[in-house]
């Protein structure tokens, strides 16, 4: 074999050697996620889910078949209307472990958490901690807020609390701790305290959040 084939044949091989290691860095550093429908939600949705999380936390979603909600304990809010209980008693209590991570589920009912002096509080979506579920009402949104279409809407309440799931908001340099919770105190931020405003269509992580994102949690 000539010289000129061999070293054809070399810069092949180290090409192929290159694309390799690319593929499974890059596949590597995206954490994956399920998303899904809980009950009797309509798949549509979950229509920007997937995208919306993909670009603004670099996670890999992969939609999964619905679940059923009927193990899922309830409350009772204020006003008699029954909701999912968003607490990680709950979450155990419902779901078996996941395989796969965080799991993304999206409901037609409505989803509530215990508040000091508060229980049952309605919320759009919680991630209870330490359960590696996010709950999203398209129920609530549906009901309280008409800027973006409703699939968009659950999309950014997921990513929300997917970044607390994911341990975006860990106490720091830069995050609110009440209790509600840790926020970043950057009002544009995606992970910013909406106090129960309605999503905004233009909300990124800012700098520093996605600095932490870049690297590994506790609890991811």
């Amino acid at each position: 074999m000539s010289a000129p084939t061999l070293a054809r044949w070399a810069l092949a091989l180290l090409a192929c050697v290159s694309l390799s290691l690319f593929a499974l860095v890059g596949c590597e550093g995206d954490p994956e996620v399920e998303v899904a429908t809980l009950g009797t939600a309509p798949s549509s949705v979950l229509a920007a889910t997937p995208g919306i999380l993909s670009d603004l936390l670099d996670v890999d979603p992969v939609t999964m078949g619905a679940v059923d909600d009927s193990a899922w304990p309830r409350c009772m809010t204020k006003n008699g209307s029954h909701a999912l209980l968003a607490h990680p008693d709950a979450v155990r209590k419902a779901l078996a472990p996941s395989d796969r991570g965080p799991r993304v589920l999206v409901t037609d009912l409505l989803v509530a958490i215990d508040r000091p002096g508060a229980p049952c509080s309605r919320v759009f979506g919680a991630a209870p901690p330490n359960s590696g579920v996010v709950l999203v009402s398209a129920r609530e949104l549906r009901n309280r807020c008409s800027s973006l279409p409703v699939a968009e809407l659950v999309g950014r309440v997921a990513a929300h609390e997917l970044g607390h799931a994911l341990g975006l908001t860990l106490p720091g340099e830069g995050m609110r701790c009440d209790g509600r919770g840790c926020h970043c105190e950057d009002p544009d931020c995606l992970l910013a305290d909406e106090r129960g405003g309605c999503p905004q269509a233009d909300a990124a992580l800012c700098t520093r959040c996605r600095l932490n994102a870049s690297r590994p949690s506790p609890e991811r």
